[in-house]
């Protein structure tokens, strides 16, 4: 029931004057079809259709039946009409509408023009506005999920301008249904439309990556997002669990979390759902506040080399990574094979001389695909460890089951044995992928806490590497050259590798590093330069010119 309350106030006329016999009558909403009030609450008692105003103008207390919704006319004796409300009690029938897909060619009132849902738009306990406005015709047929059309044809949207515009309020389903294309109908219709309180919450598991911008290069259109913590669980193999493309000087102000979905064992071969936690193409001066990334089998964060990839000036705020790349050699993470029969080609101090290697079983192809974003085929910073001595990986041909790795094989290492893979980590940017600013970096049991080929490397407040196979390794390959790099605080503990420059430049390179734990000269690995005629490999630190590593209060200038 609901109380009239209208029937309070006496019937005045234009002078202020009472007039008595003035009447209400009810109908039912948009109808003369009369309506039943009633006298007492429990709506046992009806007084019929009207109420008639004693001599002062006043009415008798009328209540209202919640299952309808009335039309209110107020008439003077003569029965001209003095106020027509209508809809009256609406509030009761806008309430029974539980979830957006019951609003759909539900019947509501023509003075009606906001509802509000009691659940979100397919599922759920929630909330969400929506509205008519003659001025706007939404476009409900590429996007389904912006709104509905009532009995009549009016088309009713859903307000993204006064409220947090939800994955659940656009349709995300939570539990049950796949959310994948749902999600990614969330994300398309912000990257195309401005959306003025895009809010970013919930875990959703996905059967394919989500990609967040436009592929086709058009920028983005809303670039700030809030939200509490959103995150992702791959369900199924997938290269990218979440891409983010195409959203130049965007902010991202929540905590995102990724999960590859595979067991998080320590061996590596059980993590291979999915390639990479989060990939970054073409986003310059993106702006991410705080990731959580666990279980990929190449790199927890990726920005490839292509020279589209404009990802340059890169800011986030803190990134925490476990189980991402290769893993710890030292530890029984990372993948292991045997080799045999090396042989080698070329010529002393060549930067052209290879050793190849017949494997008894080769790695995973996709390490080596084209086809997978974050392992393309110029192989930069893949390579192997062989009797704790580290090659660059340059071609692997799973015709013949070999490897061909740079420099050649120590004179001195058994012609078969065990190696071991090397290849991605908590972070890998490289190519058109400049200038990062990092605030804090945590990885943990992945290939490297990071990896850095960019021309460029990042700028990180603090890199805290532990159990990983490298504490960092610089430069794309042994050809590329790798410039202002710093590293403020770097603390390193149980790597294979502390620190490792795949370059063999020398003037074109500087950085710096800061380390107040136990990075010492004789932890900063060269593998950039070939052997000589004596099979030595140059042990000069031309690959790391220019480069200052503080510790332990020492300086060391190379």
């Amino acid at each position: 029931m609901s109380l009239f309350h209208e029937a309070n106030q006496p019937a005045l006329d234009a002078n202020g004057d009472p007039i008595p016999g003035a009447t209400w009558d009810f109908y039912l909403t948009d109808t003369l079809t009369p309506a039943s009030v009633y006298s007492d609450a429990s709506l046992s008692t009806s007084v019929g259709s009207n109420l008639t105003a004693d001599s002062s103008g006043r009415f008798a207390v009328a209540y209202l039946d919640d299952d309808l919704t009335y039309r209110a006319v107020l008439k003077d004796v003569g029965g001209s009409t003095i106020t027509d409300i209508d809809p009256v009690n609406v509030k009761s029938q806008m309430s029974s509408i539980g979830l957006k897909v019951e609003a759909e060619g539900l019947y509501i009132p023509p003075r009606v023009t906001r509802v509000q849902t009691t659940g979100y738009h397919t599922a759920g306990v929630g909330a969400a506005w929506y509205y008519h406005s003659v001025a706007e015709n939404p476009d409900l047929t590429t996007y389904p999920r912006l709104g509905f059309t009532d009995a009549s044809g009016r088309k009713f949207r859903l307000d993204t301008t006064n409220y947090p515009f939800t994955p659940y309020v656009y349709g995300v389903p939570t539990g049950g249904p796949d959310p994948t294309e749902a999600l990614q109908a969330y994300f398309d219709y912000m990257t195309a439309n401005s959306v003025a309180m895009p809010y970013l919450i919930g875990g959703f598991t996905v059967t394919d990556g989500i990609v967040w911008g436009n592929p086709d290069g058009t920028n983005s259109v809303t670039r700030r997002f809030d939200g509490g913590t959103f995150s992702l669980t791959a369900g199924a193999e997938m290269d990218n669990l979440l891409t983010i493309t195409n959203l130049p000087s965007a902010q991202i102000r929540c905590r995102i979390q990724l999960r590859g979905g595979s067991s998080l064992s320590a061996n590596y071969s059980t993590r291979t759902q999915c390639a990479v936690g989060l990939r970054i193409v073409d986003s310059r001066q993106l702006a991410l506040d705080d990731l959580f990334i666990q279980g990929f089998w190449f790199a927890g964060v990726h920005a490839d080399g292509e020279a589209s990839s404009n990802s340059n000036f890169v800011r986030i705020g803190s990134i925490e990574a476990d189980y991402c790349g290769s893993g710890n050699s030292a530890s029984g993470q990372s993948l292991i094979s045997i080799y045999s029969n090396p042989v080698n080609t070329g010529s002393a101090n060549s930067t052209s001389q290879y050793t190849t290697i017949s494997l008894a079983t080769m790695p995973p192809p996709a390490l080596f695909s084209d086809n997978v974003s974050g392992a393309p085929s110029t192989l930069n910073n893949f390579q192997v460890r062989i009797s704790d001595e580290l090659y660059t990986i340059i071609k692997a041909d799973y015709v013949t089951n070999t490897l061909r790795i740079y420099p050649w094989l120590n004179s001195a290492t058994p012609a078969s044995g065990t190696l071991s893979y090397v290849w991605g980590g908590a972070v890998d940017n490289r190519g058109e992928c400049n200038c990062w600013t990092i605030g804090v970096l945590e990885a943990g049991s992945c290939g490297r806490g990071g990896s850095f080929g960019a021309l460029y490397g990042p700028t990180i407040n603090l890199l805290s590497s532990q159990d990983n196979g490298q504490g960092a390794c610089f430069g794309g390959n042994p050809a590329a050259a790798c410039r202002g790099t710093h590293i403020l605080n770097f603390y390193t503990e149980a790597e294979d590798e502390k620190l490792v420059f795949v370059n063999r430049f020398g003037g074109n390179n500087t950085g710096r590093i800061s380390s107040t734990y136990s990075l010492k000269p004789i932890d900063v690995i060269a593998t950039g330069q070939a052997r000589d005629g004596s099979n030595n490999r140059t042990t000069d630190t031309s690959a790391i010119n220019n480069w200052t590593i503080f510790y332990s209060g020492a300086d060391v200038v190379y």
